[in-house]
């Protein structure tokens, strides 16, 4: 049983705003970037380069923000998701969970309520895969300059 699964769902409202404000911070770089091309710009290996054309670009931002909103979607549907199940349990249990998961205290869990936990997360995972199925199409439109912030991103979800 892997409980960093468990873990990250308890961290996913702290996930939801970091990637809020990753899409803020893609804009805001992207708009202070130079538009205007060069004639003596060159890359690495000495060729002439050139820029891509702004409606390009722009269609770049646009694809990418599509992407965060609809990860945002999916994180919020599985945060809702664990949200119901957790609220179900008695008391005792859901303090016993938040003080080993969110407080990172050093207590004993009922081994059977762990590993049932575990299966709703990894249930709720293969739910919201196939919810949002489309979401892994909108990752190759996305330009080779978002790429590696994607993949990180998309990392997780697989």
């Amino acid at each position: 049983m892997d409980e960093t699964i468990i873990s990250g769902y308890f961290t996913i409202p702290r996930l939801i705003k970091k990637m809020k404000q990753h899409a803020i911070n893609a804009e805001h770089k992207f708009w202070q970037r130079s538009f205007m091309a060069s004639p003596m710009a060159i890359d690495e290996i000495g060729n002439r380069a050139g820029s891509r054309p702004f409606d390009m670009l722009v269609d770049d931002l646009v694809v990418f923000q599509q992407f965060i909103e609809e990860y945002i979607t999916l994180l919020a549907y599985e945060h809702k998701r664990f949200i119901d199940y957790i609220n179900k349990l008695d008391t005792d249990a859901l303090d016993v969970l938040k003080r080993k998961y969110v407080f990172n205290q050093d207590v004993y869990v009922d081994e059977t309520l762990e590993t049932t936990l575990y299966a709703k997360c990894v249930q709720i995972t293969a739910d919201a895969k196939a919810k949002f199925y489309n979401i892994g199409s909108i990752q190759e439109d996305i330009n080779v300059n978002y790429s590696e912030q994607i993949e990180t991103i998309i990392e997780r979800m697989i």
